[in-house]
């Protein structure tokens, strides 16, 4: 959620303009002045309107208060209750944001939960004390790699629901790292890997991201699957 207050309109320090009314009409665009007006304005309204929040508003209300603002008329509300009423508006939005990020880290733990103790009854799961549950679709030859090992790997990640994140296949290059600088989970079943070896990882969020996850890529507490090839123990 964008918890950009509609309060700060600091472009309008920038220009002075008046107008008699709020007509979104079109307008004459003649001279370069009615052209940098026009823009300013734009740009403002497109920024001020592509916030979810502005639905929050009574648009009646906030136009004749930008206005007001605009022609530095006397407010109809003391400006230090104005003050007030936009700390209270931001606290309710960072009251609304904590609320639905818990209920979204409570109901993915949830869906983890159940479905990782739906796949340990599958056959052919492996579950380990952590909780992270592996499948050996191909096995390797060889020393396994070691937990400060650097290996080269091509993998697959998807959330639970089938939503691919990354992806070495599809960029044409393998991953090369150091075991320990991965997540628990997958230094979990690497070590259980032979070169050569494929497995497909289900990492619980505590063995992955967790209750923060990657904002924008991952949501929080998010079991994640992972189709993982390695190729090669690069160093032991």
């Amino acid at each position: 959620m964008n918890k950009k207050l509609l309060f700060t309109l600091s472009a309008s320090s920038l220009f002075i303009f008046s107008c008699d009314n709020l007509s979104s009409d079109s307008a004459t665009l003649e001279t370069n002045d009615q052209r940098y007006g026009y823009s300013f304005g734009y740009l403002m309204g497109s920024e001020i309107g592509a916030n979810p929040n502005f639905d929050d508003f009574d648009r009646d209300a906030f136009l004749a208060g930008l206005m007001q603002g605009i022609s530095q008329e006397e407010a109809q509300i003391p400006q230090e209750q104005m003050r007030t009423l936009a700390a209270e508006y931001q606290q309710q939005l960072i009251d609304k944001q904590n609320a639905e990020q818990e209920a979204l880290q409570e109901n993915n733990q949830r869906a983890a939960d159940e479905f990782l103790a739906n796949n340990s009854t599958v056959e052919g799961i492996n579950s380990l004390e952590s909780g992270v549950q592996y499948q050996v679709e191909e096995e390797g030859e060889g020393e396994s790699p070691r937990e400060s090992s650097t290996v080269r790997v091509h993998y697959r990640g998807s959330t639970l629901d089938g939503v691919t994140f990354d992806n070495s296949y599809e960029r044409g290059e393998p991953a090369e790292f150091q075991l320990d600088a991965v997540i628990p989970g997958w230094r979990a079943v690497l070590l259980t890997m032979r070169p050569g070896g494929k497995a497909k990882a289900f990492i619980p969020p505590d063995q992955a991201y967790g209750i923060s996850g990657i904002p924008g890529v991952i949501e929080p507490n998010s079991l994640l699957v992972f189709e993982i090839e390695l190729l090669e123990v690069i160093e032991y």
